[in-house]
């Protein structure tokens, strides 16, 4: 009787393309737990996040403007600035806004405002983030 032996031609993995698979899967690792924590961190601390819904002229020397609070902390404004090309005002205090709640500043100028002006709105709040909004003065 005959035995015969086959031989199996497969050849491993050398050690340098194993060492390099296991470093590609360590950094993906890696990558996937920073994005998950990453995440969770700032979910837990929430985010301070401010838009200008609109911008009215109320008398010749007033402008309203009207901010929403779309984040989900509570902000703090500090500043309001309005800028047009050849014209400056702005308002510094403190007034806070709940998340989802809706304020309005009112912002006094020397009467270089008109309606119909493209005006560019800063708000920055007591923590130094800055939300810039570009409208029209209704």
């Amino acid at each position: 009787m005959l035995i015969t032996k086959f031989k199996s031609h497969r050849k491993a993995l050398s050690p340098v393309v194993a060492t390099l698979l296991l470093i590609v899967l360590a950094v993906a690792a890696t990558a996937i737990l920073w994005t998950w924590v990453s995440n969770m961190i700032s979910g837990a601390t929430g985010s301070e996040e401010l838009m200008v819904e609109k911008a009215v002229l109320a008398t010749s020397t007033k402008i309203k403007i009207q901010i929403r609070n779309i984040g989900t902390v509570t902000a703090e404004i500090a500043e309001v600035t309005v800028e047009k090309t050849d014209a400056f005002c702005s308002w510094k205090g403190s007034k806070s806004v709940k998340a989802g709640e809706v304020v309005v500043i009112d912002v006094t100028s020397e009467g270089e405002f008109s309606r119909g002006d493209i005006i560019t709105i800063t708000v920055t709040t007591k923590n130094g983030n800055e939300f810039i909004a570009k409208l029209s003065l209704q």
